[in-house]
């Protein structure tokens, strides 16, 4: 693997971490979860997506964060 490839591997999952936030927020404003029975998005994501509470909630807070921030 050269230095070009860390770059551009970088860059897909940047796009793919983008991606993931607004399909995070997508889903807490969904509230689909709820139907499910969960609690919370950060729950909801806990157990969908096998996070550990502390990756599933600072999930949650950036894709809100990612939300206002895309509003403006």
């Amino acid at each position: 693997m050269c230095a070009a490839d860390v770059v551009r591997l970088r860059r897909v999952i940047e796009r793919l971490e983008c991606a993931w936030l607004a399909s995070v927020r997508d889903a807490e404003r969904s509230g689909e979860w709820q139907a499910d029975g969960f609690v919370s998005t950060a729950a909801w994501l806990r157990a969908q997506c096998n996070l550990t509470p502390e990756s599933a909630r600072a999930s949650v807070r950036l894709a809100r964060a990612f939300g206002v921030a895309a509003r403006h």
